[in-house]
């Protein structure tokens, strides 16, 4: 069961306290009446008006406490709450920062010279928003040459961003003009709440035993905030395969990955023989033919069911016939058949990549 689900299933903590306005309002004549018994509580009454004033702050003080609460449990707070209290109930661990992504960039001379031009790395540019970013590694222009490619760095932590920084802000001896040539990708969001508290549960492992299960996972996470998933497969004594999952560069991915696992980390047990692989990928295209209410409606249906299968599979999930036909089902479908009947299956160390989904569609036939 997954963690959101568990977190979902609990039940509500008595601590946090519940009660409708008109009960406090009816708290706060009672009082009142305790006070004055000849008070007679009309609405024209200038003591009810304050009464009902002061019941509502009331109601609202209450609610400012119980989500005061709510942000001191680790699995309802969220941002700055959950990085305290993780980092104070499990052993200092810190929320991932992400990764910055990069693009190909074009530098081009005002005019061609007669020796290399060096682009160093760390170059900075900028956008008309101030928003930086700079050259990851030293680009040569070739004298005789006007210009050359290279890799440039956006100083933002995202997946992905269109921004274009086109502007030189280092100081530089010649006119150079860069030129974006892609959006910038490959980088990653800073780790989200879910999937910090994850990981903070899983912290606890590294303190137990060298070599755990959970101990592999939570090194592999923590190596790598665009690790989606990690699986740990022992195929013989003292042999541990720790399967990566990544959705974008997932050879730097599972390079980090290994590095953490292996070498001097000493992370593993000193048994044990660690191999960091990336995850196979099983490419599936389903095929169904649905039967619709409506014809008109088929271009709605069938963005809808594409986007009950964008959810991305994790190592070794199987994806069944009851499900897929479930994802297909919904309303104003009246039946659906699939081109194959029976479960899509993957093995230990791979995971289910929907590639194409091909629907065809005709009136239902009542």
């Amino acid at each position: 069961m997954e963690l959101k689900e568990l977190i979902t299933n609990l039940p509500e903590p008595t601590i946090f306290t519940t009660i409708s306005i008109e009960e406090i309002i009816q708290e706060n004549v009672d009082l009142m009446k305790s006070i004055n018994p000849e008070w007679i509580p009309i609405e024209s009454d200038a003591n009810m008006m304050q009464i009902e004033a002061f019941s509502y702050k009331e109601m609202f003080l209450r609610n400012m406490f119980n989500q005061a609460i709510k942000e001191m449990l680790p699995h309802y707070s969220s941002k700055e709450n959950l990085d305290n209290f993780v980092f104070g109930f499990y052993g200092g661990e810190l929320r991932l920062e992400g990764a910055e992504p990069k693009a190909t960039y074009k530098f081009e001379l005002e005019s061609v010279l007669s020796v290399d031009i060096i682009i160093p790395k760390g170059l900075e540019l900028s956008d008309v928003k101030n928003q930086s970013s700079y050259v990851d590694e030293n680009i040569t222009i070739l004298a005789g040459e006007l210009e050359a490619t290279g890799k440039v760095q956006l100083n933002l932590k995202v997946k992905s961003s269109s921004i274009k920084t086109e502007i030189v802000i280092s100081p530089f001896p010649y006119i150079l003009t860069p030129k974006a040539l892609e959006n910038f990708s490959g980088g990653s969001d800073v780790e989200s709440d879910e999937d910090f508290f994850k990981r903070a549960i899983l912290s606890l492992n590294r303190y137990s035993t060298a070599g755990g299960k959970d101990a592999y996972k939570f090194f592999a996470y923590s190596s790598d905030e665009r690790v989606f998933d990690v699986e740990v497969i022992s195929p013989e004594p003292m042999k541990v395969d720790v399967i990566v999952l990544a959705h974008k560069n997932k050879s730097e991915v599972v390079a980090n990955v290994n590095t953490a696992l292996t070498g001097e980390s000493k992370v593993q047990a000193f048994c044990d023989e660690v191999t960091v692989k990336a995850a196979k990928s099983k490419e599936v295209t389903l095929s169904a033919t649905i039967d619709l209410f409506d014809l008109l409606k088929q271009k709605e249906i069938i963005t809808l069911i594409n986007k009950n299968f964008n959810n991305k599979f994790k190592i070794g999930e199987s994806l069944p016939y009851s499900s897929i036909i479930s994802k297909m089902h919904i309303s104003g479908v009246y039946k659906v058949v699939l081109g194959t009947n029976t479960d899509i299956s993957v093995l230990a160390d791979e995971y289910i990549d929907i590639t194409a989904i091909n629907i065809s569609v005709q009136e239902a036939n009542l």
